[in-house]
């Protein structure tokens, strides 16, 4: 029996377990220094960053059709790295081919063996991407890997030609108006229409470039959050204190192409900035003051891609695109992440930067050293896979319905020879496992009859990106959560600050993204003001079946040795868990905000009283 993942969820052994699948030469760049990240420090009236004219642009599009070539060129004559010349290269839209997207910058079918790594050595490049400005639910892609083995990408820089997102400083706040007036920072644009999908939403942020994490308190839903437009604001507003408190120092602009006011769908945002409460127990970081800001989201893209491809190394890679992922997808897996950035452009006025990492479906988990991840809008990473979800049964064959995620029935990747778990849909519970015999299209021929199994839904085991491994990272100021839909897997010595949710052990079993969190170790990490809103713990975990539920599916939970300061909530809470141990943590300043923010709450959503739950 195959079975990789199950094998390695049967192992806790304090160490990270996803690097017993690096190679050697991984290895020896995992067991390299870590570098420093670049200064956080934020300031409204810094420069855009980079800016050229059509002339620039055009030498550095006809300097980028070299590139791929280049490399091959390498390659293919044996060599074992390839120098990039240092500077500008740029890439226009993406297209799309049968297989999904077919990046403006791709490298296919690159496979060397273990013995033989190689090198691009992308020092001191930034790859431009002129990726358009239309709205989520298009994507935009970047820089891809296909079908590639062993290979490491090293130094490059990931930056786009445009913003992609509004953002600025709050000049005035017409709470009666539920708006807010900002004089847009350098290198915005203001798209001409908006479609109101949920992903127009605003994140906002402080002065000084901090994120006032307890505002994610109206995340839930997804729809305190939504505005309805931008449109132009007046050339100089007027000097006055706003409606949500005191005024800070405000540079008023000369030029009224400079002011928009940004309008909220509900009034939500402005009725917790006047909750006398909500005041009292987070002060200044739940806040959103005149002279502090806000970015507006409406467009997503995926800065680098690893599909299909085996053992690749982003050694000091940086990543600046606002909302966009770096991403892995299908094949074997094991990738090595080190030293990289994933946030704005340091020195810059811009607040929004890279997205969180999806980690999807792979056959080995990934490794992240000394990662550093500022300003997202959404995940820091996610790890998953794809739930299987039963369309009908015959004897020992078994048929799956398309997973709309995927477009695919079976788990990327499936084969002769994988352990597929089943849990009953409506309880959660456990109904056992098989082993997939036969592949004919949409259905697999089972070990054994496939009746008990009617009415559950399929983890694929074997494709859940398991052994994957999380250390030595600063990840901060970062809007959503740390997710974990799959295991076993390790979280050590990483400084969490400032993230508007949890880390989350997942399963939802309606959905399409799956797995179970298992083996599970978090350990020597500190975290600080990690969902502070009322109720929040700093790790918890969801847990949804079609039914009520009433199983225990996570089970060898560890966390040892962490610290956590001002959750707003418990720090730990963890229900449908079995078999897990907490033990030796410290614990700072916990429930005091929930209890402040909401006064007389008891039980319900805010009714955790204690450190630990």
């Amino acid at each position: 029996m195959k079975s990789k993942g199950i094998m390695l969820a049967m192992a806790m052994c304090g160490v990270c377990m996803g690097q017993g699948m690096l190679t050697k030469a991984q290895r020896q760049i995992l067991e390299g220094p870590r570098t420093k990240a670049p200064s956080a420090a934020f300031s409204f009236d810094a420069s855009p960053g980079p800016q050229f004219n059509e002339e620039q642009r055009k030498a550095q599009v006809e300097a980028g059709k070299g590139i791929v070539p280049l490399v091959r060129k390498a390659f293919d004559s044996g060599a074992s790295s390839v120098r990039i010349p240092p500077g500008d290269y740029r890439f226009g839209n993406e297209t799309w081919g049968p297989v999904g997207p077919i990046y403006p910058l791709e490298f296919a079918g690159l496979k060397r063996d273990p013995e033989h790594t190689f090198t691009i050595d992308a020092t001191g490049v930034t790859f431009w991407f002129d990726c358009g400005d239309d709205e989520a639910a298009t994507a935009h892609f970047c820089l891809g890997f296909r079908d590639c083995a062993n290979v490491v990408l090293r130094g490059a820089t990931i930056d786009r030609g445009t913003r992609g997102n509004v953002e600025g400083r709050i000049v005035k706040i017409d709470a009666a108006g539920n708006r807010f007036e900002i004089m847009l920072s350098k290198g915005c644009v203001v798209p001409t229409k908006f479609n109101g999908d949920l992903n127009q939403r605003v994140v906002p942020f402080k002065a000084d470039g901090t994120f006032p994490a307890p505002l994610y308190a109206l995340q839930p839903g997804g729809v305190h959050l939504v505005y309805k437009g931008i449109e132009a604001g007046e050339a100089e507003p007027p000097q006055q204190k706003s409606t949500a408190g005191p005024s800070r120092r405000q540079k008023p602009s000369l030029a009224q192409d400079d002011m928009y006011w940004v309008t909220m769908n509900d009034s939500a945002l402005m009725d917790t900035l006047r909750d006398p409460n909500w005041v009292k127990a987070y002060g200044e970081q739940g806040m959103l003051r005149v002279g502090d800001g806000i970015s507006c989201v409406y467009t997503v893209a995926e800065a680098i891609g690893l599909v299909e491809s085996r053992n690749l190394t982003m050694e000091g890679v940086n990543i600046y695109v606002a909302k966009a992922e770096p991403s892995e997808t299908a094949g074997y897996g094991a990738h090595l992440w080190k030293n990289c950035y994933i946030g704005p452009r340091p020195g810059t006025n811009q607040w929004q930067g890279g997205e969180g990492y999806m980690f999807n479906a792979t056959e080995h988990g990934t490794t992240l050293d000394g990662v550093t991840i500022r300003h997202t809008a959404d995940d820091c990473c996610n790890v998953h896979g794809y739930w299987g979800h039963v369309k009908s049964v015959d004897g020992r064959k078994m048929t799956f319905e398309v997973n709309w995620a995927t477009n695919k029935p079976l788990a990327y990747d499936a084969e002769v020879g994988d352990t597929i778990f089943f849990w009953d849909k409506e309880s959660g519970n456990r109904v056992g496992e098989a082993r997939v015999v036969e592949i004919d299209k949409d259905t697999v021929t089972l070990d054994k009859d496939a009746g008990p199994f009617a009415n559950a839904v399929a983890e694929w085991a074997d494709h859940e990106c398991g052994g994957w491994c999380i250390q030595n990272c600063e990840w901060s100021d970062d809007y959503q959560r740390v997710l974990f839909q799959a295991g076993p897997g390790v979280v050590q010595n990483c400084k969490f600050t400032r993230l508007g949710s949890s880390l989350e052990l997942n399963s939802d079993f309606p959905y399409v993204e799956g797995g179970i969190p298992r083996a599970i170790e978090v350990v020597g990490n500190v975290f600080t003001d990690v969902n502070p809103m009322p109720g929040g713990a700093s790790i918890g975990v969801h847990f949804h079946t079609y039914g009520a539920g009433h199983g225990w599916p996570m089970a060898g939970i560890r966390v040892e040795g962490n610290t956590f300061v001002r959750p707003g909530g418990p720090a730990i809470e963890l229900s449908n868990v079995s078999g897990g141990i907490i033990a030796g943590n410290r614990f700072e300043d916990v429930v005091r905000q929930t209890v402040v923010a909401r006064p007389g709450e008891e039980g319900g959503a805010y009714g955790v009283r204690q450190a630990v739950w």
